[in-house]
């Protein structure tokens, strides 16, 4: 499975030297996303993508999966964005496609209470770090909820600079309540190393204004596309 998001294409590539790279490989980028095709839904519904914009315009939080699938006759790649208008049917979505959902809403609930009854972020802005006791609570949280099976699974998850795997990388392995040095709102890419899993991205740091959750099989490139792109603060991953 596949995940991307739908805008204009940035306008250069570069790999770990941030040097430009060769036009075959730009080439074979276009020639890519030439296969590629999106679908959109609002409670299980197609709708064209104007009106999913619509929808999502309208709330700050919504509901949003992000998937996809490949042809394995023609190429052509499926990509499948999820909205959903109520709490209830995105859980239910996770239910039928054995997803964590219902486990990640509660484990962001929980660490959005326990940042704001302990002024974490008041903290963290004004001094750059956070108590030991702030990474004790998230661990035993995220174990407690999530188990050592989404370990095995979806073992860590790269995040790059720029576009298909190119520019700087950081590895996750479980929890970022707010970026590297130097990566706040600088993500264009993401790439899952195991069997299989999914994870949530969120513009603001500790967990906070959530981009979309992502699943898919790993080992696949995911680029970030329009408003997705250079936005990332913080994620964490539960399949």
């Amino acid at each position: 499975m596949f995940v991307v998001f739908q805008s204009c294409e940035k306008k250069g590539f570069f790999d770990a030297e941030n040097k430009m790279v060769n036009k075959e490989n730009v080439n074979a980028d276009i020639n890519r996303q030439q296969l590629e095709t999106f679908e959109y839904y609002i409670d299980d519904k197609q709708i064209n993508k104007n009106e999913f914009d619509k929808y999502t315009d309208k709330y700050e939080e919504p509901f949003i999966i992000y998937t996809g699938k490949k042809d394995e006759k023609t190429g052509e790649i499926m990509y499948l964005v999820y909205a959903y208008t109520t709490e209830a049917k995105y859980i239910a979505y996770g239910k039928k496609n054995n997803l964590k959902l219902k486990e990640a809403l509660d484990f962001e609930k929980q660490m959005s209470k326990y940042v704001e009854e302990n002024e974490i972020i008041k903290k963290y802005e004004t001094t750059g770090i956070i108590p030991e006791s702030y990474n004790d609570y998230e661990k035993d949280l995220y174990n407690n909820i999530f188990g050592d099976k989404v370990q095995n699974k979806s073992l860590f998850v790269t995040f790059y600079q720029e576009h298909n795997r190119q520019g700087n990388r950081a590895i996750m392995t479980a929890t970022l309540p707010f970026m590297w040095p130097g990566w706040n709102n600088k993500t264009s890419c993401v790439y899952q190393v195991g069997i299989t899993g999914a994870f949530s991205l969120y513009r603001k740091t500790f967990y906070r204004k959530k981009i979309g959750t992502f699943y898919g099989w790993g080992m696949n490139t995911i680029n970030l596309y329009g408003s997705a792109d250079n936005s990332t603060s913080s994620a964490f991953k539960h399949f």
